[in-house]
């Protein structure tokens, strides 16, 4: 899908499936949660180890009732992946009928099946590209400058995605290049307009509590 676009869309439509792109979305999200997760072990788990020390130094129950909690935390994650796995599949079948429903109203005679199965694979292309580069950052010495490079390359390929989906949109329902252009960019920009308008009522509810704290003190 990210070297021939064009190609992989008009063969992979036969094969369209939403359970084969259900798979293939929760397989490359999982790969790339866990690799994002062990960077963050890597950088945490120098810190996490020297306050494991004491508590086992100071614990009568030893390493074993240490360890307890940790087991616990393990099985959270576990959880927690498993959620974000679930909520990425989700997220991928939202985002597939927010455009569908765009590329109808606009004249589109796609089937959702193929629009959503070719989006999974440019979505598990994407975040497949994403764990090589995320696993770059493993390597402590090299952190300042692969970020560098890793960054801008991720931001690529993250507007290349985006071309990607509108090679989609054009081919699955027959549109003309302004009203596929349309149907990709609606969502994003609805999208971000509620993520700026959700913080900027976070701001603003920060600034009220802040003003009633000093007035009900004062």
């Amino acid at each position: 899908m990210l070297f021939n676009p064009l190609q992989t869309i008009k063969n992979e439509t036969k094969n369209a499936s939403l359970v084969r792109g259900a798979k293939d979305v929760a397989v490359s999200s999982l790969a790339y949660f866990i690799i994002v997760s062990l960077y963050m072990a890597v950088y945490m788990g120098l810190m996490f180890g020297l306050m494991l020390i004491p508590l086992v130094l100071t614990n009568k129950g030893g390493l074993g009732a240490c360890l307890a909690p940790l087991a616990i935390a393990v099985l959270i994650v576990i959880a927690i992946f498993i959620a974000l796995v679930v909520l990425t599949v989700i997220g991928w079948l939202v985002h597939t009928g927010i455009e569908y429903a765009i590329a109808r109203l606009l004249g589109g005679n796609g089937e959702y099946t193929v629009h959503a199965y070719l989006g999974a694979l440019s979505n598990s292309a994407i975040l497949t590209a994403f764990v090589p580069l995320m696993a770059l950052y493993l390597i402590p010495c090299l952190v300042i400058c692969v970020g560098v490079i890793v960054q801008p390359v991720m931001m690529a390929l993250g507007l290349y995605s985006i071309y990607i989906r509108y090679l989609i949109v054009k081919q699955v329902h027959n549109l003309t290049r302004n009203k596929a252009i349309a149907v990709v960019l609606i969502p994003i920009i609805v999208d971000a307009a509620l993520v700026i308008i959700f913080y900027f009522g976070i701001f603003l509810i920060d600034i009220a509590a802040q003003g009633f704290k000093a007035a009900t003190s004062g």
